[in-house]
């Protein structure tokens, strides 16, 4: 199914990345988060931890895709992503549950200076704007969500049954609009073992994965750091690869006039 909306809603806008890696703030301004995290050890128990760490894309994206009251189905009931934890099973799409193993969160501070566009803004969905109950009621995702789109034109593009799309390339004022929250909001993300299509409120929705090692952004201390948030994970370069290609909507344009 087609997660796009009408060309003749889109023509206004330009899509970009999920978020601009080269668009930065300078070292001397750049801006800090708290960064919350629960995971599940080597042996299943369940730890929590937080850290300071810098508001920069890599760091942002891998915890505000999921707005509080987002819900998800599991073995013993619909849930908001705010009361989940590692351990729980989640149904994804396909069918069967997976082992959630990593949450993390942050707060989305609208007002806060020198953070990215993307991060003062969250994602209202209309009820039924995908398909039938596609979500079953109007939802609000973070900034950095992902929807799969399986239409015949991402099909042919990708060679697979389908692809993630940015959600904030899909924002048409309509179906998908802008909301700035007037106060601080928490965000959230989901980790698995692997890269999972998860089903929140009738949308299939990404769970968080780096990508390929090589195309990570961060190296060094940066990249340690990063990955002290991931305990899941251990190292970067034992991270299993994207069971499903992530595109833009330019991808999909370009490739339409071609």
């Amino acid at each position: 199914m087609s997660v796009f909306a009408p060309a003749h809603v889109r023509q206004n806008y330009t899509p970009r990345p999920i978020f601009d890696r080269t668009d930065q703030p300078a070292a001397s301004q750049m801006l800090m988060r708290r960064y919350s995290v629960s995971y599940l050890d080597e042996n299943g128990c369940l730890e929590e931890l937080q850290r300071i760490a810098p508001a920069i894309p890599a760091f942002e994206e891998a915890f505000s895709a999921f707005a509080r009251g987002t819900t998800f189905e599991t073995e013993q009931g619909h849930v908001a992503v705010e009361d989940l934890m590692p351990g729980d099973r989640l149904r994804v799409a396909g069918g069967g549950f997976r082992t959630l193993r990593w949450k993390g969160s942050c707060v989305i501070v609208p007002s806060a200076q020198n953070q990215s566009p993307e991060m003062e803004y969250l994602i209202r969905v209309a009820a039924d704007s995908v398909g039938y109950s596609r979500p079953s009621m109007d939802c609000v995702f973070g900034p950095a969500a992902r929807i799969f789109d399986s239409s015949a034109r991402t099909q042919h593009l990708v060679g697979t049954d389908g692809a993630f799309v940015p959600m904030r390339d899909l924002i048409d004022g309509i179906n998908m609009v802008k909301v700035r929250p007037a106060t601080a909001v928490e965000s959230f993300h989901l980790g698995f073992v692997e890269q999972e299509r998860l089903i929140a409120a009738g949308l299939e929705v990404e769970s968080y994965h780096t990508g390929p090692a090589h195309r990570f952004p961060l190296r060094g201390e940066m990249l340690k750091l990063f990955m002290s948030l991931m305990p899941h994970l251990g190292d970067i370069l034992d991270v299993t690869a994207l069971r499903y290609p992530r595109i833009n909507v330019s991808d999909l344009e370009v490739y339409g006039a071609a």
